[in-house]
Formats: C-alpha cells, sequence, structure tokens
C-alpha cells in the first residue's frame, strides 16, 4: 500500500510539473518570439546605417580624390603643349626648359617638382634642380611604363622620390610632341599631403577612418600611418581590393593587415589616370555593431524579467503587479536607450553633412588656384599664343565653371536636410508653375511641350518640391530623343499619399540602371554627350525621403521615361479642398 501512495503522488507531481512547464512555455513563447523579431529588425536597420554611413565617406572621398588628381592631369595636358616648352623641348635647351618648369612648381602647393625626359625615359632638365637625377634614365618606373604603353596621360602607383629629401609622391605624366615628333614626357611629382588632410577630417563613427590605395593596393594617403617610413602594400591581395580595382564596389566584413582588427568596410573605385584607385572608409565591427550586442542583451534582460514575472502570476503571487510596473519602467529606459543611439546616428549622418558643405567651401580654393593661373597664363603669353592656346585657356575657363556647378550642387546636396523649411500646405501647381518658369529659356529652344493633371496640395518644403520638379523636367528636356520633349506631369491618389509621375520621350534608361541614376556623382553618360554633375536626381531623392516618400524610374531605352515619387497626405480634406487648377 505505502508503494502504491508514493507511486500515486509521484504521478500527481509529474502532471503538476508538466501543467506548470506547459503554462511557463505558453507565457514565455511570444516573448521569446518577439524579442528575436525586434533583433532581427533593429539588427538589419543597424546594420544598414552603418554601410550607408561608410558608402557614403567612400563617395565624397573618392570624388575629392578623382578630382584633385584630375586636375593635375588637365594642367600637364595644358603645359605639354605649350610653345615655349615644346620649342625648349625640341632644341634640348635644358635652361630654357627649367625656366618654364619654375612657375608650375612655385604656384601649385602639390606639385613637389617637375622634369622632363626623352621618349627613352632619361631624365635631362628638371626643377627644382637635382644633379644626382640629371642624365639618368627611369624607364624602370612605374609612370614610364604606364605612359610609353600608348602615350596617354597616367598616373603612377606611389613610390619614393628618387632626389632629396625623398618623400612619397605619385607621378602625373604626359608625352610632349612638337606636330607628329614624340620629344619625351613632361613629369609632376604630385604629392597627396592634401588628401591625407581631407582623410582626418572624414568622420566615419568613432574608431573608423578613410584611406586610399592606388592601382597596385598599396596605401598612398592614410588619416594616421606614417607611409614616409614605410610602403604599405598589405592591401593587395584582398578580395574587396581586388573586385574593386575591377570596377564593382565591395561593402564587406574583413580583417585590417595592418591593425589587426576586424573591420566593416566599403571598398569603392576611383578612376584616376587610366587606372583604378579605390577608397576604402572602415569601422571597427566592435564599435559598429555596439548598438546591436546592446540591444540583444537588454531584451535578453527584458526576457528574463518577464520570464520571472510570468512564474510570478503561476505561483499567484500578489506582488505581480509592482514587477509588472517595474517591468514597464525598464522598458522605457531601454526605449530611451534606443532612442539615443537613433539619435547618434542621425547626428553621425549631420555630421556627414556637415562635412559635405565644408568640403565644398574648400574645394573653391583650387578652383581660385586654376582659375588665377589661367588669368597668369593668358596675360603672360598673350602675345605669342596660337588659336589652339586661346582654346586651351577657354577650356580651362570652361572647367572652373564646372567645377563650381559641381561645388554648388554640393552646397543643395547638404543643405536640403540642415537647411529645409518646416513642411505645410502647398499647391503643388504652383511649385511646378515656379519650376516651369525657371526652365523656360530651355523649354522653348528644345520646343518642349509640357500638360499636367489636376494637382493637389500637400505637406511639403515648397522650395524642395519646386527643385524637384525642376531637376526631374530638366532632366527630361536634357536626355530627349530625336522629337521634341513631350513631358507630361500626373498626380494620382494611392490610399494615404499621392504618387507623382513626370512622363517623358526621350532616350529612356535600362532596367539596371534604373537604381544607380539616384546615387550621387552616378553618370550614364559622359560629360561630352550631356553635361551635367551628376547629383540631380540624387538631390531628388534625398527631397523625397526628406518629405516621406520614395521615388523611383520605370523606362526602357529609346521608350521615354517615367519617374514617380510619392508624398503622404497628412490632411486629406484639406487636400480636396484646394485642388489645383487644370493644365491649359
Amino acid at each position: 500500500m505505502r508503494t502504491a501512495l508514493l507511486s500515486v503522488k509521484e504521478r500527481a507531481t509529474l502532471i503538476w510539473a508538466l501543467k506548470l512547464g506547459a503554462l511557463m512555455t505558453a507565457a514565455l513563447m511570444p516573448v521569446v518570439l518577439l524579442a528575436l523579431f525586434a533583433i532581427r529588425v533593429e539588427s538589419r536597420a543597424i546594420r544598414g546605417l552603418v554601410h550607408a554611413n561608410n558608402q557614403a565617406a567612400a563617395a565624397i572621398t573618392a570624388e575629392l580624390v578623382r578630382r584633385d588628381l584630375e586636375r593635375s592631369i588637365n594642367l600637364g595636358i595644358v603645359f605639354a603643349r605649350l610653345p615655349a616648352l615644346v620649342a625648349g623641348m625640341t632644341r634640348q635647351d635644358e635652361a630654357a626648359v627649367r625656366a618654364q618648369l619654375q612657375p608650375v612648381v612655385e604656384s601649385n602647393g602639390d606639385i613637389d617638382r617637375a622634369f622632363v625626359t626623352d621618349p627613352t625615359g632619361q631624365l635631362w632638365s628638371d626643377f627644382p634642380r637635382a644633379p644626382e637625377s640629371l642624365g639618368r634614365s627611369f624607364a624602370h618606373r612605374d609612370w614610364y611604363a604606364g605612359l610609353s604603353r600608348q602615350w596617354e596621360p597616367y598616373v603612377s602607383e606611389v613610390y619614393q622620390r628618387h632626389a632629396e629629401p625623398r618623400p612619397l609622391v605619385v607621378a602625373v605624366a604626359v608625352e610632349v610632341r612638337a606636330g607628329e615628333q614624340r620629344l619625351g614626357a613632361l613629369v609632376y611629382q604630385h604629392r597627396l599631403d592634401r588628401i591625407a588632410a581631407w582623410l582626418r577630417e572624414i568622420n566615419v563613427g568613432e574608431g573608423g577612418h578613410v584611406f586610399v590605395l592606388d592601382h597596385t593596393g598599396t596605401v598612398s594617403a592614410h588619416p594616421s600611418l606614417d607611409l614616409r617610413a614605410q610602403l604599405h602594400r598589405q592591401y593587395q591581395r584582398l578580395p574587396a581590393v581586388q573586385q574593386a580595382q575591377s570596377g564593382q564596389p565591395a561593402t564587406v566584413e574583413y580583417n585590417d593587415p595592418v591593425n589587426g582588427a576586424v573591420m566593416i568596410a566599403s571598398f569603392l573605385p576611383v578612376a584616376v589616370g587610366g587606372q583604378r584607385w579605390v577608397v576604402v572608409a572602415q569601422q571597427p565591427v566592435a564599435i559598429a555593431y555596439a548598438p546591436v550586442r546592446q540591444l540583444r542583451n537588454q531584451l535578453i534582460a527584458a526576457a528574463v524579467v518577464l520570464a520571472l514575472a510570468a512564474a510570478a502570476v503561476v505561483f499567484g503571487l500578489r506582488r505581480s503587479s509592482e514587477r509588472n510596473r517595474r517591468l514597464s519602467e525598464q522598458l522605457a529606459a531601454r526605449n530611451r536607450e534606443l532612442q539615443a543611439a537613433s539619435e547618434q546616428l542621425t547626428r553621425s549622418n549631420d555630421d556627414l553633412g556637415m562635412f559635405a558643405y565644408a568640403a565644398s567651401h574648400d574645394l573653391q580654393e583650387p578652383l581660385r588656384a586654376v582659375a588665377g593661373f589661367v588669368q597668369l597664363l593668358e596675360k603672360r603669353y598673350q602675345p605669342v599664343l596660337d588659336e589652339r592656346g586661346r582654346q586651351y585657356i577657354a577650356m580651362s575657363v570652361e572647367a572652373t565653371h564646372r567645377m563650381q556647378a559641381l561645388i554648388h550642387g554640393l552646397l543643395d546636396y547638404s543643405r536640403v536636410t540642415t537647411r529645409g523649411k518646416p513642411l505645410q500646405p502647398t499647391a503643388t501647381g504652383n511649385a511646378l508653375d515656379v519650376a516651369l518658369s525657371n526652365l523656360h529659356v530651355a523649354v522653348a529652344e528644345s520646343q518642349a511641350t509640357v500638360t499636367r493633371d489636376t494637382l493637389p496640395t500637400v505637406a511639403a518644403d515648397e522650395l524642395q518640391l519646386t527643385q524637384l520638379f525642376q531637376n526631374l523636367i530638366g532632366n527630361a528636356l536634357k536626355f530627349r530623343g530625336a522629337a521634341p520633349p513631350q513631358i507630361h506631369v500626373g498626380a494620382q491618389r494611392q490610399n494615404s499619399h499621392w504618387e507623382f509621375s513626370v512622363r517623358d520621350n526621350g532616350i529612356g534608361i535600362a532596367p539596371e540602371y534604373a537604381e544607380r541614376v539616384f546615387v550621387i556623382f552616378q553618370r550614364l553618360h559622359t560629360r561630352q554627350e550631356y553635361p551635367g554633375t551628376g547629383l540631380g536626381l540624387a538631390l531628388c531623392k534625398k527631397i523625397v525621403e526628406r518629405h516621406g516618400g520614395r521615388i523611383w524610374v520605370e523606362s526602357q531605352p529609346g521608350a521615354g521615361a517615367t519617374f514617380r515619387f510619392t508624398i503622404p497626405d497628412g490632411d486629406q480634406q484639406h487636400a480636396n479642398n484646394h485642388q489645383d487648377r487644370p493644365a491649359d
């Protein structure tokens, strides 16, 4: 009887334990699922923000590097064709050639030294004078091999200069000709100090930085490494570097071979003198993803607290209300911490915008230097300039105007979120009228026809909405086909937002480039085919996102394009009572 009685008690205990376990599982399962879902969503969001921040920093740096070296290449092309330099090289007049090289070096702080060689690479005139280099053959240098391959302008790998004090430089080499006769090469030794200074100002987040690799994968500019003491070639074999050198950007986690830390990095190719350099923007994974780990720990803690609360309910403890109150306070504190993390990411994006604004202003300095140099060239050599020389001066002036347009575009891009006005009820038809007024000359010259639907009133920044219409219609006017442009602006109500469209009959866009056209500085055509800065559609995207909408394009080559964007409607009744007039 005693054995049977114990067996019954044991069965009752087992049944009670199973019921208790089932209740606990039912109580905790929603908490566990919610925690896993929250970790997944927030982890993706934070990773996306880190990637976007790295890519934006790399894109800005790549453009600065490309334009800095392109300016030196263009300067070399102009000077290689100066009659006085060509005449001096024809006569093998070392003193006369050196006199032409002197103002180039003295007027440009980035050029450390300039020299000329004969077609075989033998140096015979330079400034400043370096007697140990005169008469020496430099055919073994990368710049000579690259230039002599097709005799096109070439930017070399980073190397240590032969002449004292032997700093690290890159060589910008261009051909010098007299008619059909090849006289040799004009070479500038370009210092990268300005680029290294820019890198120190770029904020990629705590512990992060941006650096530049030349086309061999050697570090050419870095905010902290002493490149005078050592050439760092450790990045050459990284798959991400090789992928970028093939023209494909990459964002990966990798082990940095210099500092040994695991990094999350964006590798972006940049075309420099016939080669592809690589810009790397990176941040330690341990720091970049710290909010993800913090969130995971917080949610685990919350799950533990909820488990204790559920156990307290199961056991019928009367103190459950107090525990629930403490749990709510803890969740509120964690929400505040998440909000603080979000605000920190927002501040990082604001810092990036401020950097773009400051960098755009800094670009004015080399622009003024180029303009001053062109004026000095015109003033000093006006009596001997032929028609081609005057064309070169005109080309230089046009380049400064193009640089000014890029600077203004960067400023407009950085001001979208930092200087935008509060959103308020705005008649989109009025914004379209102002945009068409600004484009009046372009519309008339292209014999374009612009029609519209009835346009609503929405909550918007009127100036930015005008800029949005002006950029999209201007884009349709620029990329027109053989027939006069036919442009239609439409609007259609879609649930809680308005969907606008700008349709044209232009040359169209291949579907695989539909996302690329909205990326800053991305162009599908050369500047000679269609002028522009590559900022117009990127600015449109930033304006639409600031209004809480999205923008996309539907197109096929040769069949025109339709750009669509949405703007949320916060007050449908107000919009319905303020309809814009239809098109005439």
